[in-house]
Protein backbone atom coordinates (compact mmCIF):
# COMPACT_ATOMS: atom_id res chain seq x y z
CA UNK A 1 0.00 0.00 0.00
CA UNK A 2 1.50 3.32 -1.02
CA UNK A 3 1.19 6.13 1.44
CA UNK A 4 1.80 9.84 0.94
CA UNK A 5 0.60 13.04 2.53
CA UNK A 6 -2.49 13.13 0.37
CA UNK A 7 -3.94 10.65 2.84
CA UNK A 8 -4.24 13.52 5.28
CA UNK A 9 -7.50 14.16 3.44
CA UNK A 10 -10.22 11.56 3.43
CA UNK A 11 -11.60 12.29 -0.01
CA UNK A 12 -9.52 12.35 -3.18
CA UNK A 13 -12.49 12.04 -5.54
CA UNK A 14 -13.62 15.69 -5.47
CA UNK A 15 -11.41 18.52 -6.76
CA UNK A 16 -10.08 20.81 -4.07
CA UNK A 17 -10.19 23.85 -6.36
CA UNK A 18 -12.27 25.02 -9.33
CA UNK A 19 -10.05 28.02 -10.00
CA UNK A 20 -9.61 28.85 -13.69
CA UNK A 21 -7.13 31.71 -13.27
CA UNK A 22 -3.41 31.10 -12.82
CA UNK A 23 -2.92 34.50 -11.18
CA UNK A 24 -3.47 35.61 -7.59
CA UNK A 25 -4.60 39.14 -8.48
CA UNK A 26 -7.29 38.17 -10.97
CA UNK A 27 -10.44 40.23 -11.52
CA UNK A 28 -12.81 38.12 -9.41
CA UNK A 29 -10.52 37.93 -6.40
CA UNK A 30 -9.80 41.67 -6.56
CA UNK A 31 -13.52 42.52 -6.66
CA UNK A 32 -14.16 40.35 -3.58
CA UNK A 33 -11.11 41.83 -1.87
CA UNK A 34 -12.20 45.38 -2.66
CA UNK A 35 -15.74 44.83 -1.39
CA UNK A 36 -14.60 43.25 1.85
CA UNK A 37 -12.03 45.99 2.41
CA UNK A 38 -14.65 48.76 2.22
CA UNK A 39 -17.05 47.04 4.64
CA UNK A 40 -14.20 46.17 7.00
CA UNK A 41 -13.18 49.83 7.20
CA UNK A 42 -16.61 50.84 8.42
CA UNK A 43 -16.98 47.86 10.73
CA UNK A 44 -13.57 48.48 12.37
CA UNK A 45 -14.60 52.00 13.42
CA UNK A 46 -18.01 50.72 14.53
CA UNK A 47 -16.61 47.86 16.64
CA UNK A 48 -14.23 50.07 18.60
CA UNK A 49 -16.86 52.79 19.05
CA UNK A 50 -19.42 50.30 20.38
CA UNK A 51 -16.92 48.87 22.89
CA UNK A 52 -16.05 52.34 24.21
CA UNK A 53 -19.70 53.41 24.23
CA UNK A 54 -20.82 50.36 26.23
CA UNK A 55 -18.00 50.80 28.73
CA UNK A 56 -18.84 54.48 29.07
CA UNK A 57 -22.56 54.00 29.73
CA UNK A 58 -22.31 50.87 31.92
CA UNK A 59 -18.71 50.56 33.26
CA UNK A 60 -19.50 46.88 33.78
CA UNK A 61 -17.40 43.89 32.79
CA UNK A 62 -20.50 41.73 33.12
CA UNK A 63 -22.46 43.76 30.55
CA UNK A 64 -19.47 43.76 28.20
CA UNK A 65 -19.02 40.00 28.54
CA UNK A 66 -22.72 39.29 28.03
CA UNK A 67 -22.83 41.55 24.97
CA UNK A 68 -19.97 39.73 23.27
CA UNK A 69 -21.37 36.36 24.31
CA UNK A 70 -24.92 36.89 22.99
CA UNK A 71 -23.67 38.47 19.75
CA UNK A 72 -21.20 35.64 19.18
CA UNK A 73 -23.70 32.86 19.82
CA UNK A 74 -25.69 33.16 16.53
CA UNK A 75 -22.48 33.06 14.50
CA UNK A 76 -21.40 29.94 16.33
CA UNK A 77 -24.76 28.17 16.39
CA UNK A 78 -25.73 28.92 12.78
CA UNK A 79 -22.40 28.55 10.96
CA UNK A 80 -22.97 24.83 10.48
CA UNK A 81 -26.21 25.71 8.66
CA UNK A 82 -24.47 28.52 6.78
CA UNK A 83 -21.84 26.07 5.60
CA UNK A 84 -24.47 23.70 4.19
CA UNK A 85 -26.21 26.62 2.48
CA UNK A 86 -22.89 27.75 0.96
CA UNK A 87 -22.46 24.35 -0.71
CA UNK A 88 -26.03 24.16 -2.04
CA UNK A 89 -26.78 27.73 -3.14
CA UNK A 90 -24.91 30.47 -4.98
CA UNK A 91 -22.00 31.62 -2.85
CA UNK A 92 -22.00 34.93 -4.70
CA UNK A 93 -25.69 35.44 -3.89
CA UNK A 94 -25.05 34.70 -0.21
CA UNK A 95 -22.09 37.11 -0.04
CA UNK A 96 -23.99 39.96 -1.71
CA UNK A 97 -27.27 39.35 0.12
CA UNK A 98 -25.77 39.23 3.60
CA UNK A 99 -23.86 42.48 3.02
CA UNK A 100 -27.07 44.20 1.88
CA UNK A 101 -28.97 43.00 4.96
CA UNK A 102 -26.08 44.03 7.23
CA UNK A 103 -26.14 47.51 5.73
CA UNK A 104 -29.89 47.88 6.25
CA UNK A 105 -29.63 46.64 9.86
CA UNK A 106 -26.93 49.21 10.64
CA UNK A 107 -28.97 52.02 9.11
CA UNK A 108 -31.96 50.96 11.23
CA UNK A 109 -29.79 51.06 14.38
CA UNK A 110 -28.55 54.52 13.42
CA UNK A 111 -32.17 55.64 13.19
CA UNK A 112 -32.93 54.35 16.71
CA UNK A 113 -29.88 56.09 18.13
CA UNK A 114 -30.77 59.35 16.35
CA UNK A 115 -34.26 59.30 17.88
CA UNK A 116 -32.60 59.78 21.28
CA UNK A 117 -34.53 57.04 23.07
CA UNK A 118 -33.77 56.16 26.67
CA UNK A 119 -30.46 54.49 27.44
CA UNK A 120 -31.95 50.99 28.07
CA UNK A 121 -33.71 51.14 24.70
CA UNK A 122 -30.50 52.15 22.94
CA UNK A 123 -28.53 49.36 24.64
CA UNK A 124 -31.22 46.86 23.69
CA UNK A 125 -31.08 48.04 20.05
CA UNK A 126 -27.29 47.63 20.01
CA UNK A 127 -27.70 44.07 21.34
CA UNK A 128 -30.41 43.19 18.77
CA UNK A 129 -28.48 44.51 15.76
CA UNK A 130 -25.37 42.77 17.06
CA UNK A 131 -27.29 39.48 17.08
CA UNK A 132 -28.60 40.13 13.54
CA UNK A 133 -25.12 40.96 12.23
CA UNK A 134 -23.70 37.85 13.89
CA UNK A 135 -26.40 35.69 12.28
CA UNK A 136 -25.60 37.10 8.85
CA UNK A 137 -21.88 36.45 9.34
CA UNK A 138 -22.77 32.80 9.94
CA UNK A 139 -23.78 32.64 6.26
CA UNK A 140 -21.29 35.14 4.83
CA UNK A 141 -18.21 33.54 6.42
CA UNK A 142 -18.54 29.98 5.05
CA UNK A 143 -19.52 31.30 1.61
CA UNK A 144 -16.55 33.68 1.36
CA UNK A 145 -14.08 31.20 2.84
CA UNK A 146 -15.26 28.45 0.51
CA UNK A 147 -15.11 30.76 -2.51
CA UNK A 148 -11.49 31.95 -2.16
CA UNK A 149 -9.84 28.60 -3.10
CA UNK A 150 -11.96 28.62 -6.28
CA UNK A 151 -10.86 32.13 -7.27
CA UNK A 152 -7.08 31.73 -7.05
CA UNK A 153 -4.66 28.92 -8.06
CA UNK A 154 -3.97 26.28 -5.42
CA UNK A 155 -0.36 27.34 -4.91
CA UNK A 156 -1.44 30.94 -4.13
CA UNK A 157 -4.12 30.21 -1.51
CA UNK A 158 -1.85 31.23 1.36
CA UNK A 159 -1.05 34.46 -0.48
CA UNK A 160 -4.76 35.16 -0.99
CA UNK A 161 -5.46 34.57 2.69
CA UNK A 162 -2.56 36.81 3.64
CA UNK A 163 -3.95 39.57 1.40
CA UNK A 164 -7.34 39.16 3.06
CA UNK A 165 -5.68 39.41 6.44
CA UNK A 166 -3.83 42.49 5.23
CA UNK A 167 -7.08 44.26 4.34
CA UNK A 168 -8.52 43.24 7.68
CA UNK A 169 -5.52 44.63 9.57
CA UNK A 170 -5.38 47.87 7.59
CA UNK A 171 -9.06 48.34 8.40
CA UNK A 172 -8.38 47.66 12.05
CA UNK A 173 -5.50 50.16 12.03
CA UNK A 174 -7.79 52.83 10.67
CA UNK A 175 -10.61 51.96 13.07
CA UNK A 176 -8.34 51.68 16.07
CA UNK A 177 -6.58 54.98 15.39
CA UNK A 178 -9.69 56.94 14.49
CA UNK A 179 -12.57 55.14 16.25
CA UNK A 180 -12.35 57.04 19.54
CA UNK A 181 -11.73 60.33 17.70
CA UNK A 182 -14.71 59.95 15.35
CA UNK A 183 -16.93 58.76 18.20
CA UNK A 184 -16.30 62.07 19.96
CA UNK A 185 -16.45 64.13 16.75
CA UNK A 186 -19.45 62.61 14.97
CA UNK A 187 -21.29 60.68 17.66
CA UNK A 188 -22.39 57.05 17.59
CA UNK A 189 -25.49 57.45 15.34
CA UNK A 190 -23.53 58.87 12.40
CA UNK A 191 -20.74 56.31 12.80
CA UNK A 192 -23.29 53.49 12.68
CA UNK A 193 -24.88 54.98 9.57
CA UNK A 194 -21.50 55.20 7.83
CA UNK A 195 -20.90 51.54 8.69
CA UNK A 196 -24.22 50.64 7.06
CA UNK A 197 -23.26 52.53 3.89
CA UNK A 198 -19.92 50.68 3.65
CA UNK A 199 -21.78 47.34 3.71
CA UNK A 200 -23.98 48.49 0.81
CA UNK A 201 -20.93 49.65 -1.17
CA UNK A 202 -19.30 46.28 -0.50
CA UNK A 203 -22.36 44.47 -1.87
CA UNK A 204 -22.21 46.63 -5.01
CA UNK A 205 -18.59 45.62 -5.67
CA UNK A 206 -19.27 41.93 -4.96
CA UNK A 207 -22.14 41.94 -7.47
CA UNK A 208 -19.60 41.87 -10.33
CA UNK A 209 -17.80 38.72 -9.12
CA UNK A 210 -17.96 35.36 -10.91
CA UNK A 211 -17.37 32.48 -8.47
CA UNK A 212 -16.92 29.01 -10.05
CA UNK A 213 -19.17 26.57 -8.22
CA UNK A 214 -20.87 23.25 -8.81
CA UNK A 215 -24.35 23.79 -7.38
CA UNK A 216 -26.34 20.60 -6.76
CA UNK A 217 -29.67 20.12 -8.53
CA UNK A 218 -32.49 22.02 -6.81
CA UNK A 219 -34.86 20.07 -4.61
CA UNK A 220 -38.63 20.59 -4.43
CA UNK A 221 -40.50 20.79 -1.14
CA UNK A 222 -39.55 22.16 2.26
CA UNK A 223 -39.43 18.66 3.74
CA UNK A 224 -36.90 17.52 1.14
CA UNK A 225 -34.79 20.64 1.73
CA UNK A 226 -34.76 19.93 5.45
CA UNK A 227 -33.67 16.36 4.82
CA UNK A 228 -30.91 17.45 2.42
CA UNK A 229 -29.59 20.15 4.75
CA UNK A 230 -29.58 17.68 7.63
CA UNK A 231 -27.58 15.24 5.53
CA UNK A 232 -25.19 18.00 4.39
CA UNK A 233 -24.55 18.99 8.01
CA UNK A 234 -23.98 15.36 8.99
CA UNK A 235 -21.57 14.97 6.08
CA UNK A 236 -19.53 17.96 7.27
CA UNK A 237 -19.46 16.59 10.82
CA UNK A 238 -18.61 13.10 9.52
CA UNK A 239 -15.69 14.47 7.51
CA UNK A 240 -14.27 16.10 10.63
CA UNK A 241 -14.86 13.03 12.78
CA UNK A 242 -13.15 10.69 10.30
CA UNK A 243 -10.09 12.95 9.95
CA UNK A 244 -8.15 12.35 13.16
CA UNK A 245 -5.77 15.28 12.67
CA UNK A 246 -8.52 17.77 11.84
CA UNK A 247 -10.47 16.57 14.85
CA UNK A 248 -7.50 17.29 17.13
CA UNK A 249 -7.15 20.72 15.54
CA UNK A 250 -10.79 21.30 16.47
CA UNK A 251 -10.04 20.36 20.09
CA UNK A 252 -7.18 22.85 20.08
CA UNK A 253 -9.42 25.61 18.73
CA UNK A 254 -12.14 24.94 21.32
CA UNK A 255 -9.71 25.00 24.23
CA UNK A 256 -7.73 28.05 23.16
CA UNK A 257 -10.92 29.97 22.30
CA UNK A 258 -12.30 29.44 25.78
CA UNK A 259 -9.19 30.78 27.49
CA UNK A 260 -8.30 33.56 25.02
CA UNK A 261 -11.68 35.29 24.72
CA UNK A 262 -11.55 36.82 28.24
CA UNK A 263 -8.22 38.42 27.29
CA UNK A 264 -9.77 40.08 24.25
CA UNK A 265 -13.05 41.32 25.72
CA UNK A 266 -11.35 42.75 28.82
CA UNK A 267 -8.60 44.53 26.88
CA UNK A 268 -10.42 47.86 27.10
CA UNK A 269 -10.42 47.51 30.91
CA UNK A 270 -6.76 46.46 30.90
CA UNK A 271 -5.75 49.60 29.01
CA UNK A 272 -7.98 52.18 30.72
CA UNK A 273 -8.18 50.81 34.28
CA UNK A 274 -5.07 48.64 34.80
CA UNK A 275 -2.57 50.79 32.86
CA UNK A 276 -4.50 54.02 33.65
CA UNK A 277 -4.44 55.25 30.03
CA UNK A 278 -7.05 57.19 28.04
CA UNK A 279 -9.60 55.69 25.63
CA UNK A 280 -7.39 56.55 22.65
CA UNK A 281 -4.72 54.19 23.97
CA UNK A 282 -7.12 51.26 23.64
CA UNK A 283 -7.11 51.97 19.91
CA UNK A 284 -3.33 52.24 19.87
CA UNK A 285 -3.02 48.81 21.49
CA UNK A 286 -5.30 47.32 18.85
CA UNK A 287 -3.17 48.92 16.16
CA UNK A 288 0.04 47.50 17.62
CA UNK A 289 -1.51 44.04 17.86
CA UNK A 290 -2.72 44.41 14.28
CA UNK A 291 0.72 45.45 13.04
CA UNK A 292 2.18 42.37 14.69
CA UNK A 293 -0.52 40.19 13.15
CA UNK A 294 0.24 41.70 9.76
CA UNK A 295 3.91 40.86 10.18
CA UNK A 296 2.91 37.29 11.05
CA UNK A 297 0.78 36.95 7.90
CA UNK A 298 3.62 38.33 5.77
CA UNK A 299 5.94 35.73 7.24
CA UNK A 300 3.55 33.00 6.11
CA UNK A 301 3.23 34.45 2.61
CA UNK A 302 6.96 35.08 2.12
CA UNK A 303 8.44 31.91 3.58
CA UNK A 304 5.57 29.54 2.65
CA UNK A 305 6.48 27.03 5.32
CA UNK A 306 5.01 23.55 4.92
CA UNK A 307 5.55 20.04 6.15
CA UNK A 308 7.67 19.64 9.28
CA UNK A 309 8.63 23.34 9.21
CA UNK A 310 4.98 24.36 9.49
CA UNK A 311 4.48 21.87 12.31
CA UNK A 312 7.42 23.18 14.31
CA UNK A 313 6.69 26.90 13.91
CA UNK A 314 2.94 26.55 14.38
CA UNK A 315 3.25 24.81 17.76
CA UNK A 316 6.03 27.17 18.83
CA UNK A 317 4.11 30.33 17.91
CA UNK A 318 0.92 29.12 19.60
CA UNK A 319 2.87 28.60 22.83
CA UNK A 320 4.58 31.98 22.56
CA UNK A 321 1.25 33.74 22.01
CA UNK A 322 -0.16 32.16 25.16
CA UNK A 323 2.97 33.12 27.10
CA UNK A 324 2.51 36.73 26.01
CA UNK A 325 -1.02 36.83 27.44
CA UNK A 326 0.30 35.32 30.66
CA UNK A 327 2.85 38.13 31.04
CA UNK A 328 0.47 41.06 30.40
CA UNK A 329 -0.58 41.65 34.04
CA UNK A 330 3.04 41.58 35.21
CA UNK A 331 4.17 44.63 33.24
CA UNK A 332 3.60 48.11 34.61
CA UNK A 333 4.67 50.41 31.78
CA UNK A 334 2.67 50.91 28.59
CA UNK A 335 5.75 50.38 26.39
CA UNK A 336 6.25 46.89 27.80
CA UNK A 337 2.57 46.08 27.33
CA UNK A 338 2.64 47.33 23.74
CA UNK A 339 5.71 45.19 23.04
CA UNK A 340 3.79 42.15 24.28
CA UNK A 341 0.80 43.16 22.16
CA UNK A 342 3.00 43.35 19.05
CA UNK A 343 4.65 40.04 19.93
CA UNK A 344 1.27 38.36 20.42
CA UNK A 345 0.04 39.77 17.11
CA UNK A 346 2.94 38.24 15.19
CA UNK A 347 2.30 34.85 16.76
CA UNK A 348 -1.46 35.10 16.19
CA UNK A 349 -1.18 36.20 12.57
CA UNK A 350 1.22 33.41 11.65
CA UNK A 351 -0.77 30.65 13.34
CA UNK A 352 -4.17 31.86 12.11
CA UNK A 353 -3.20 32.05 8.42
CA UNK A 354 -1.27 28.77 8.59
CA UNK A 355 -4.21 26.88 10.07
CA UNK A 356 -6.76 28.53 7.78
CA UNK A 357 -4.76 27.80 4.63
CA UNK A 358 -4.16 24.23 5.78
CA UNK A 359 -7.89 23.59 6.14
CA UNK A 360 -8.59 25.08 2.70
CA UNK A 361 -5.88 22.94 1.09
CA UNK A 362 -7.05 19.70 2.67
CA UNK A 363 -10.82 20.06 2.11
CA UNK A 364 -12.46 19.21 -1.26
CA UNK A 365 -14.35 22.08 -2.91
CA UNK A 366 -17.72 20.31 -2.95
CA UNK A 367 -17.94 20.00 0.85
CA UNK A 368 -15.73 22.91 1.87
CA UNK A 369 -18.62 25.16 2.89
CA UNK A 370 -20.27 22.65 5.21
CA UNK A 371 -16.93 21.61 6.72
CA UNK A 372 -15.97 25.24 7.42
CA UNK A 373 -19.42 25.92 8.84
CA UNK A 374 -19.22 22.89 11.11
CA UNK A 375 -15.73 23.87 12.25
CA UNK A 376 -16.89 27.40 13.06
CA UNK A 377 -19.84 26.11 15.07
CA UNK A 378 -17.88 23.47 16.96
CA UNK A 379 -14.70 25.48 17.55
CA UNK A 380 -16.61 28.52 18.75
CA UNK A 381 -19.19 26.62 20.77
CA UNK A 382 -17.50 27.37 24.06
CA UNK A 383 -16.36 30.94 23.23
CA UNK A 384 -19.57 32.67 24.47
CA UNK A 385 -19.14 30.90 27.82
CA UNK A 386 -15.56 32.18 28.01
CA UNK A 387 -16.71 35.71 27.17
CA UNK A 388 -19.49 35.73 29.77
CA UNK A 389 -17.31 34.13 32.45
CA UNK A 390 -14.50 36.59 31.77
CA UNK A 391 -16.80 39.56 32.35
CA UNK A 392 -18.47 38.08 35.41
CA UNK A 393 -15.17 37.04 37.02
CA UNK A 394 -13.73 40.48 36.36
CA UNK A 395 -16.49 42.01 38.49
CA UNK A 396 -16.36 39.13 41.02
CA UNK A 397 -12.62 39.60 41.65
CA UNK A 398 -13.16 43.35 42.12
CA UNK A 399 -11.65 44.25 38.72
CA UNK A 400 -8.45 42.27 39.38
CA UNK A 401 -7.55 41.60 35.78
CA UNK A 402 -4.25 39.93 36.69
CA UNK A 403 -6.01 36.83 38.03
CA UNK A 404 -8.04 36.36 34.85
CA UNK A 405 -5.13 36.92 32.45
CA UNK A 406 -2.92 34.49 34.40
CA UNK A 407 -5.59 31.78 34.31
CA UNK A 408 -6.14 32.41 30.58
CA UNK A 409 -2.45 32.17 29.69
CA UNK A 410 -1.82 29.02 31.72
CA UNK A 411 -4.98 27.40 30.35
CA UNK A 412 -3.95 28.04 26.75
CA UNK A 413 -0.47 26.60 27.33
CA UNK A 414 -1.95 23.47 28.90
CA UNK A 415 -4.35 22.90 25.98
CA UNK A 416 -1.63 23.46 23.34
CA UNK A 417 0.78 21.02 25.01
CA UNK A 418 -1.87 18.31 25.36
CA UNK A 419 -3.09 18.52 21.75
CA UNK A 420 0.37 18.88 20.20
CA UNK A 421 1.44 15.65 21.89
CA UNK A 422 -0.98 13.77 19.62
CA UNK A 423 0.65 12.10 16.60
CA UNK A 424 -2.37 12.51 14.31
CA UNK A 425 -2.45 16.26 14.96
CA UNK A 426 1.26 16.68 14.23
CA UNK A 427 0.88 14.65 11.04
CA UNK A 428 -2.08 16.75 9.88
CA UNK A 429 -0.38 20.13 10.36
CA UNK A 430 2.67 18.78 8.48
CA UNK A 431 0.50 18.19 5.38
CA UNK A 432 2.11 18.91 2.01
CA UNK A 433 0.56 19.24 -1.44
CA UNK A 434 2.01 17.08 -4.25
CA UNK A 435 3.82 20.18 -5.57
CA UNK A 436 5.38 20.83 -2.16
CA UNK A 437 6.43 17.19 -1.89
CA UNK A 438 7.88 17.39 -5.36
CA UNK A 439 10.06 20.28 -4.29
CA UNK A 440 11.85 18.04 -1.83
CA UNK A 441 11.63 14.82 -3.82
CA UNK A 442 10.71 13.01 -0.64
CA UNK A 443 8.27 10.13 -0.80
CA UNK A 444 8.01 6.93 1.11
CA UNK A 445 6.07 3.69 0.87
CA UNK A 446 4.71 1.41 3.54
CA UNK A 447 4.24 -2.18 2.42
CA UNK A 448 1.72 -4.44 4.13
CA UNK A 449 0.94 -8.13 3.94
CA UNK A 450 -2.60 -9.50 3.79
CA UNK A 451 -3.73 -12.02 6.42
CA UNK A 452 -3.90 -14.91 3.93
CA UNK A 453 -0.41 -14.16 2.68
CA UNK A 454 0.84 -14.09 6.25
CA UNK A 455 -0.68 -17.51 7.02
CA UNK A 456 0.77 -18.93 3.81
CA UNK A 457 4.24 -17.64 4.69
CA UNK A 458 3.89 -19.04 8.19
CA UNK A 459 2.94 -22.53 6.89
CA UNK A 460 5.81 -22.45 4.37
CA UNK A 461 8.27 -21.50 7.14
CA UNK A 462 7.05 -24.36 9.39
CA UNK A 463 7.28 -26.85 6.52
CA UNK A 464 10.84 -25.76 5.70
CA UNK A 465 11.86 -26.03 9.33
CA UNK A 466 10.32 -29.52 9.53
CA UNK A 467 12.20 -30.66 6.41
CA UNK A 468 15.44 -29.19 7.77
CA UNK A 469 15.02 -31.00 11.08
CA UNK A 470 14.16 -34.32 9.39
CA UNK A 471 17.22 -34.12 7.13
CA UNK A 472 19.46 -33.48 10.15
CA UNK A 473 18.04 -36.53 11.90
Amino acid sequence: MSYDNSMAVNSNEEPRSLAVSDKLFNRNYLMLYQGQFVSRLGNAVYSLAIALWLKGVTDSGTVMGIFYAVTAFPLIAMSVIGGAVADRFSRKGIIVGTDVLNGLAMLALAGVLWMDYSQPVQIAAVFIVGIVASSLRAFFGPAANAAIPDLVPENRIEGANSMGKLSEKISQFFGSFSGAYFLGLLGLPLLVAINGITYLLSALSEGFIHIPQRIPEKTKGIKNYFHIFSEDIRQGLRYIRQNAGLKRLLYLSIGTSFFSTPVMILMVFYVTDFLKLSNEWFGYFLVIFGVGSLVGTILVSVFRVHGDSRKFFLILFLLLEAAGYLLLPYVTHYSQAMALAFFGGVMNGFSTISIFSLMQLTTPSKIRGRVFGALTTLSGSIAPLGMAMGGVLYDYFDHNIGIIYTISGLGMIFVILIVSSNRAFRKFIAYETPEQMGATGFRYTIKTVQRDQLLEQKERFIEEQFKKTRSQI
